[in-house]
């Protein structure tokens, strides 16, 4: 396992006692077993697994005896960040640096894939305000335009 991944395995492992921590005053008196599958059917219910994982499991993820599924990380960091009055969907959102005309807010979420203008002249790639959207901007549209009618 590279650096990375066990910095990631370790993170969610600390974020998976968070969790539980942050649950036990409220389910911890059910009973071990119980409390840590109310856990996993939270967890299960954000991953959208089935059949959910196993109380066995969050505890072997807890204590390191076994590493986290990627389903699994991601689903404990969905639920660190309800817990922080966060928005699930962030937890899938991959950190990158975008340049951005508009009022765009560090740290915002952008809902769609980039695509390459479709000018061939034109090496940028953009994230459509439509999805019809072709090009990056009005001029590479036009200059496409030229460029099409000159080759008729």
């Amino acid at each position: 396992m590279n650096a990375e991944k066990a910095a990631e395995v370790q993170a969610a492992r600390q974020s998976l006692i968070a969790i539980c921590d942050h649950f036990k005053p409220t389910l911890y008196g059910q009973g071990s077993q119980i409390f840590h599958q109310t856990i996993a059917d939270k967890l299960s219910a954000l991953a959208e697994k089935d059949p959910p994982w196993s109380h066995r499991y969050i505890v072997s993820v807890k204590t390191g005896k076994v590493n986290p599924s990627q389903s699994m990380i991601w689903a404990i960091k969905a639920l660190g960040y309800m817990l922080d009055d966060g928005h699930p969907f962030i937890a899938k959102a991959i950190p990158t640096n975008v340049m951005a005309y508009g009022d765009v807010k560090p740290g915002s979420l952008i809902l769609a894939d980039s695509r390459s203008c479709a000018y061939p002249a034109c090496a940028a790639h953009f994230v459509p305000r439509v999805p019809w959207q072709r090009f990056c901007s009005p001029d590479c549209r036009v200059k496409n335009y030229a460029l099409m009618r000159g080759s008729r």
